[in-house]
């Protein structure tokens, strides 16, 4: 049985770490605990992180996801649509 490791969610640890990977000045990060509590966080919000367990069928998902979007051209400016990034530990 796998067993899933909570990741570290300290808004200010991950704030500190991100600020040291070069992100700007002036940015944070804000611990909410249900998306309903979104229109809480102050704006404007660049990014979720959300930290969850991977399951097969969420894997699966974004596999075909990325296979579609494979023919669309890459620009540098924000996505319109929320995308997915895969974070593992092992």
């Amino acid at each position: 049985m796998k067993v899933w490791i909570p990741l570290e969610s300290n808004p200010e640890l991950i704030t500190k770490y991100a600020g040291d990977l070069g992100m700007g000045p002036g940015n944070e990060f804000q611990e909410i605990l249900s998306l309903e509590l979104l229109e809480m966080v102050p704006r404007p919000v660049y990014a979720v992180v959300l930290l969850f367990p991977l399951t097969e069928k969420i894997v699966s998902a974004s596999e075909e996801r990325e296979k579609k979007n494979l023919d669309k051209s890459v620009s540098s400016s924000a996505p319109e649509q929320p995308f997915f990034c895969r974070q593992t530990i092992s």
